[in-house]
């Protein structure tokens, strides 16, 4: 039964390579710390419905600019909403809007950078585009589309996922540069394996690890940048909740009721400090020698 005896070398080797992976993982500390930041905002987001006091559109003129109290812990605001709740859902829509864009801009950016990186024809068409695109700061690029598509909260993910699709493009293209002139690639062209299958089946999995990275990095700056274009009055429309809605509700009290800006700002930066932390530590455990 030697077909039977490599099947579970086969996935007992597999199983030691991914106990090997969490080890590594739970030794780095900037993993474990970004993992757990992460874990509870989401959950704060996910349990919203749960942990919020009161609705988020909920309007009560009689406990407006209310400070933090047992009753209301992150305070009021101008049209006494309770901020916390306020906070929470905005929190949902951020995530939202910041994953679907790292996701979204991953994925095109890497299919991308796959193609110019393995056709040199590909390369000259697509790395021009990108680079142009690229000479523009992401937030101008997006408040240019949302400008021109319209402010809403699926114009805002599309336009961020424009604008930082062409860093993805450059990693993915360097990355697969250097995997297609490894030893295995050229062994598996020389068994008549089709490009489709050396580019997505052997070089694909092998630049996911930059990728990732770069995922979590996009993530925590499209959360920033929505909120920036919420602030402006050209991100996610009111009276969505969104962070930088929240803010910017909050900018003509932000000297008399300092909780309004404060408070919700924490909770953004601890979101986007736990990102970073969490994309060092993957970068950390995939890379170690880097």
């Amino acid at each position: 039964m030697p077909d039977e005896r490599s099947a579970l070398a086969l996935k007992s080797a597999l199983r030691e390579q991914r106990m090997l992976v969490l080890r590594s993982a739970l030794d780095k500390r900037m993993a474990v710390a970004g993992f757990a930041i992460m874990t509870v905002i989401v959950l704060l987001a996910v349990l919203a419905p749960v942990l919020a006091p009161a609705g988020p559109y909920e309007i009560n003129p009689l406990d407006r600019l209310l400070p933090p109290s047992s009753k209301h812990w992150f305070g009021t605001d101008a049209l006494g909403r309770d901020l916390l709740s306020r906070t929470l859902y905005g929190l949902r829509i951020s995530l939202a809007v910041g994953g679907s864009t790292a996701l979204a801009s991953s994925a095109l950016g890497l299919l991308l950078g796959l193609l110019s990186g393995y056709f040199s024809f590909a390369e000259n068409i697509i790395m021009r585009i990108c680079e142009g695109m690229m000479a523009i700061p992401p937030m101008l690029l997006a408040i240019a589309l949302v400008a021109a598509l319209g402010s809403t909260s699926f114009n805002v993910f599309l336009s961020l996922s424009v604008a930082y699709m062409p860093l993805v493009a450059r990693v993915a293209r360097s990355s697969t540069l250097s995997v297609r002139e490894q030893t295995y690639i050229e062994a598996i062209k020389s068994q008549g394996a089709s490009w489709a299958r050396v580019l997505f089946g052997h070089i694909a999995p092998n630049v996911m690890s930059p990728i990732i990275v770069q995922t979590t990095y996009i993530f925590a700056s499209a959360i920033i940048i929505e909120a920036a274009l919420s602030f402006l009055g050209a991100g996610v429309p009111p009276p969505a909740p969104s962070l930088g809605n929240v803010l910017y509700d909050a900018k003509s009290v932000i000297f008399s009721a300092w909780w309004t800006t404060v408070l919700p700002g924490i909770v953004m930066m601890l979101t986007v400090l736990g990102l970073n932390i969490l994309g060092d530590g993957i970068r950390d455990v995939m890379d170690p020698a880097g």
